[in-house]
């Protein structure tokens, strides 16, 4: 296309220029035409034909197409975003896998530093609903120790708000990672944080309480602030503050652990099939030999196989139907598929106080025993032994004038009633417990476990019946 343009001149001058032009151009056109159809004749320019000149304009409107084709590598690109979005969701547990056995770093570079350590255990869950899981790491069936997300390819710390030992932690059941300081000498806190959109633990709520000496009152205090700040232990001042019921409401409220999650000990994640399974079949060789021998040494009469911690391989119950103070005649076994280890083993229960119980593949039981008022040895199972992981003891003494005095103790040590509580129900899973062995039953019977009142309060559930000899023979076949 050729385009003219005449500046300034004469105006009749430039009419003249512009006929000459068209001039040529008609004549231009006719001839095409008579080369291209010599026996027709001429065509004609009739007002028809003039009118379809605006058909020019379609033709300019073809930029705007050209623009529309131009939008195309964007939906590209977003279609490109959701594939790798995709993908990252996807990939995310197999990045972890390679985390956990040392082979792949985080974000920072870092590898995972408790690569074989036996005691550990970890979970793969999407805690915060994005579809993209995240992956947790606790230590001795009950402290979390590492929160890790994927993003952007990488595996990055959560960085969450962790009270540190002396206490407990767990993922509740609003998705929340808490951590509880129970253990302080006047003093007990609660942190509740939530994953935010980059992946990052956000403090929602910090609970405080302080008691005895720490109390500047004189008696109890307790505090509540929603989104706290990083330095919100220098601003107590700040929080708000709250009844000793409304703290402990909270307190229940949001230390319902999250029992959905599934917790994998690390050395069987990185187990062949092979060895998995000819431990899953060992087992139950070593186990017949337990029954055996109990039963004809006339120790135990009841058996049945039951989960304390979440390895593949069960433990094993057994318990004698007459009871006696002579011997121990309640006892429980586990294996790692080499050989039987004893885990604990008492006297007939309700002598004293006397039972044992466990938290289905919590990885926790309880020894208790005592006359006058209450004693728990809390273990988990590591290395195929039993770990124990705290103790907790209430008694009633009488002193020189011969009145009673309350005695609390945490792992050997003073406390007091609040610390007492407190510690028991950051031990105290609520997924319920089941004794062993019961007085008034020829069944294990499972119970609710409270701490409500100040003590250890059970409310019964379920009744799991025993297997005789022949029966738990036949099952280990």
């Amino acid at each position: 296309m050729v385009s003219f343009r005449v500046i300034g001149g004469d105006i009749t001058m430039k009419k003249r220029i512009v006929s000459l032009i068209l001039i040529g151009v008609m004549a231009t056109a006719l001839c095409a035409c008579s080369d291209a159809a010599p026996s027709d004749p001429a065509p004609v320019e009739t007002p028809a034909t003039q009118e379809q000149e605006p058909a020019a304009e379609t033709v300019t409107e073809e930029p705007e197409a050209a623009e529309e084709v131009a939008e195309e590598p964007e939906a590209e690109e977003a279609a490109e975003e959701t594939e790798t979005a995709e993908d990252t969701s996807g990939d995310a547990e197999a990045h972890y896998m390679e985390f956990l056995k040392g082979n792949e770093a985080d974000a920072n570079g870092e590898t995972f530093w408790a690569v074989g350590e036996p005691d550990m255990e970890y979970a793969i869950y999407d805690m915060n609903g994005d579809g993209v899981d995240e992956l947790f790491v606790r230590a001795y069936g009950l402290w979390i120790e590492d929160i890790n997300t994927f993003k952007d390819g990488k595996i990055q710390a959560a960085n969450a708000e962790n009270l540190g030992s002396s206490g407990f932690t767990l993922i509740n059941d609003k998705n929340q990672f808490v951590s509880g300081d129970t253990m302080h000498e006047g003093r007990a806190m609660y942190v509740i944080s939530e994953l935010g959109p980059e992946g990052k633990a956000e403090m929602v709520m910090a609970l405080v309480s302080y008691f005895d000496e720490w109390a500047a009152s004189g008696s109890p205090e307790f505090y509540k602030q929603e989104n706290p700040s990083e330095d919100y232990l220098d601003n107590i001042d700040k929080f708000e503050s709250i009844t000793e019921d409304e703290f402990n409401s909270l307190v229940e409220e949001y230390t319902k652990e999250n029992t959905s999650i599934k917790w994998i000990k690390l050395e069987a994640g990185d187990a062949s099939e092979d060895t998995a399974a000819a431990s899953g079949e060992a087992y139950k060789q070593i186990y017949k030999g337990v029954v055996d021998e109990l039963s004809s040494a006339g120790d135990a009469d009841q058996f049945a196989l039951v989960y304390v911690n979440n390895d593949e391989i069960p433990e094993l119950v057994a318990v004698s139907s007459e009871g006696s103070w002579d011997k121990d005649q309640v006892f429980l076994y586990t294996t790692d598929g080499n050989e039987a280890v004893l885990l604990a083993s008492d006297i007939a229960p309700g002598m004293e106080g006397h039972y044992i119980g466990f938290f289905e593949k919590e990885n926790l039981f309880i020894q208790s025993g005592g006359s006058m008022g209450e004693n728990y040895l809390f273990y988990g199972i590591e290395d195929n032994q039993a770990k124990l992981l705290m103790s907790a003891s209430y008694f009633m003494m009488m002193d020189a004038d011969d009145n009673e005095v309350e005695s609390y103790m945490v792992d050997e040590e003073d406390v007091t009633p609040d610390v007492y509580i407190t510690a028991l129900k950051g031990a105290i899973p609520s997924v319920g417990m089941t004794k062993i062995a019961e007085t008034d039953s020829s069944e294990m019977v499972k119970y609710d476990v409270s701490l409500d009142d100040g003590f250890v309060a059970l409310t019964e559930t379920e009744r799991i019946p025993y297997s005789s000899y022949d029966e738990i023979m036949e099952s280990l076949k």
